[in-house]
């Protein structure tokens, strides 16, 4: 981890040293320091999706749904590409369910099947609306 401290500070304006940090620390189990990382490395770098994808899941795992709902939009905004935007909807999903919002559950879920279609693999009943057409 030292290499990745000397080149976070050879390049101060980069988010991606911080980010590599952050998941040295995520290997180890020290959440306190990989936020703090990939808090640096969004800052510096707004549109690092996996910094943001990251630090979601360290929020969500902390019950702090308000946060983690940010960073996965945060993710969907920025449109990395098709298969990680797919997953920040799906797993914003989660998030609405576990709040009871249930329109936005299904919205999200709706858009990740859109965008990737390998999720809908992963639908169980009442993940999505279904619509009677007859």
């Amino acid at each position: 981890m030292g290499h990745l401290k000397r080149a976070a500070g050879e390049i101060p304006t980069a988010g991606e040293p911080h980010y590599q940090i952050a998941r040295a620390h995520l290997v180890k189990k020290d959440d306190d320091a990989a936020l703090k990382e990939l808090t640096e490395a969004v800052r510096l770098d707004p549109r690092h999706a996996g910094a943001y994808m990251e630090r979601a899941a360290l929020y969500e795992r902390a019950s702090l749904f308000t946060d983690a709902g940010y960073d996965y939009y945060r993710v969907i905004d920025i449109e990395a590409d098709r298969k990680t935007t797919a997953r920040a909807f799906w797993l914003r999903s989660s998030i609405a369910d576990r709040q009871g919002k249930r329109d936005g559950f299904r919205h999200d879920r709706e858009r990740a099947m859109e965008l990737d279609p390998e999720y809908r693999k992963l639908v169980t009943a009442g993940d999505v609306r279904v619509f009677n057409h007859t």
